[in-house]
């Protein structure tokens, strides 16, 4: 966790920590001396898309509709912290006239791997950039060296870069069910474990 909030500090304005409750312990300790960030406790585990959904509504009510999230998974480890943060800037510096798009940083794989999920690439949009065709599930060894093969593909590592208002329009018209939960959350700090246990668990992949 220390590694990945050291690793976008410099170009955060804000950097948001969502974990279980059981975890609030250890979490505290490693973030207390980091001025920048906040934290929000989850009753119970409810996936990454009710994760997202509610980060997305808090930066939303104290930032506004044009602040851009990146969202990260705490526990990665990234060799070349310097080329991710360049890639980082290249989503943001997107994003800015592309407003409508939410963006997700695929990996290129170096090997035929079936831990990792997928990205399937479509169409270029521009150098580097391309449009999403499909998330796919963690393959099997065949799958996995097809997908290799067709260079058509990326790993999936969990994250995604966007504007507060174009997700919580997505959320809004495409998963109603966990919006509207989200949405009548308003106290951070206490969040009703009755509410959030309510909420479908599913991933911001499928959501």
């Amino acid at each position: 966790l220390e590694e990945t909030i050291l690793r976008i500090y410099d170009i955060s304005s804000e950097i948001l920590v969502i974990s279980s409750i059981k975890q609030k312990t250890s979490i505290e300790k490693d973030v207390e001396k980091y001025k920048k960030v906040k934290t929000i406790y989850e009753p119970s585990a409810r996936n990454t898309a009710p994760c997202v959904s509610l980060a997305t509504k808090m930066i939303y009510d104290k930032y506004g509709e044009d602040t851009i999230v990146l969202v990260l998974p705490a526990d990665h480890y990234i060799k070349y912290s310097k080329k991710f943060i360049d890639s980082v800037n290249f989503a943001l510096n997107f994003l800015k006239t592309n407003k409508n798009f939410i963006g997700t940083i695929g990996l290129e794989p170096t090997r035929p791997e079936t831990g990792y999920g997928y990205i399937k690439k479509q169409k270029q949009l521009v150098e580097n950039i391309y449009s999403v065709e499909s998330f796919v599930e963690k393959p099997d060894e065949k799958k996995a060296k097809e997908f290799f093969t067709t260079k058509n593909y990326f790993w999936n590592g969990g994250i995604f870069i966007f504007n507060t208002k174009t997700m919580m329009d997505n959320f809004k018209t495409l998963a109603v069910e966990i919006w509207d939960k989200i949405e009548k959350i308003n106290d951070y700090n206490n969040i009703a474990k009755e509410t959030y246990d309510s909420i479908p668990s599913i991933s911001i992949d499928y959501a």
